[in-house]
């Protein structure tokens, strides 16, 4: 039964190589406009000598046996492994988030391992949970679990939102710089209060120490008053 299969393999094959090459070739030649009977016909004579022997045993009433449609779906279900449910699910429920993975990573990793799932009314709720308990922040997982209305959009923004706050706090100077333009202004006006300002006098008793500058050329006491992004005017 390898007629349509490559290398001598079932055209029926686990990768459906020859499954996918016959449908092509019934749209192609126009097979798909023909009768069912002639698309039956068509079908077992492509797969080969023993394909008449087996759809005579496939669980088929007489009318069944000359529908194109339902022919193919029991060829399918008997050939085509079936998915191992228990193995891909086993892989889903132990996927946590590892130590240095993104969030985004994770998402998207249990997007994949969800991706075959068949109860489709489930998918959301089954990925939602994976998430939460797989979260590397307990914290915030068990604040999504006491979350009666918790979503897998909401979970999503709120482990995605987590994960910037944290980026945010390893270097809060350089990113509210980055984020509020008038920060850059506040942080000039720091350096003009020591240097010009009306603790300018105090720090006169000082000229002979070697005081530092910030990049505005204005005297700071502190280093962190003055950053790189300091501007003039």
């Amino acid at each position: 039964m390898n007629r349509i299969g490559d290398k001598g393999q079932p055209w029926w094959s686990p990768t459906l190589t020859g499954n996918e090459r016959f449908e092509r070739f019934r749209v192609a030649s126009n097979l798909d406009s023909s009768t069912d009977v002639n698309q039956v016909n068509t079908l077992v004579y492509c797969m080969g000598d023993e394909a008449n022997d087996m759809l005579r045993g496939l669980d088929l009433m007489g009318a069944q046996r000359q529908r194109y449609d339902a022919v193919k779906l029991r060829f399918d279900r008997f050939f085509v492994p079936r998915k191992n449910v228990i193995y891909k699910w086993a892989k889903f429920n132990k996927r946590v988030q590892q130590p240095a993975e993104p969030v985004d990573a994770f998402i998207m990793a249990l997007y994949a391992l969800a991706e075959n799932y068949e109860y489709s009314n489930l998918h959301d709720e089954l990925l939602r949970d994976r998430l939460v308990v797989g979260l590397k922040d307990s914290s915030l997982s068990e604040k999504m679990q006491i979350d009666k209305d918790l979503t897998l959009a909401k979970a999503i923004t709120m482990a995605k939102q987590l994960e910037e706050i944290k980026r945010q706090v390893r270097d809060p100077l350089s990113l509210s710089l980055s984020l509020c333009p008038w920060a850059r202004h506040l942080t000039h006006i720091a350096c003009w209060w020591w240097s010009e300002g009306p603790v300018a006098p105090v720090l006169g008793s000082l000229a002979s120490v070697s005081a530092p500058q910030g990049s505005c050329g204005y005297i700071v006491v502190h280093p962190h008053q003055c950053v790189n992004v300091c501007v003039n005017g």
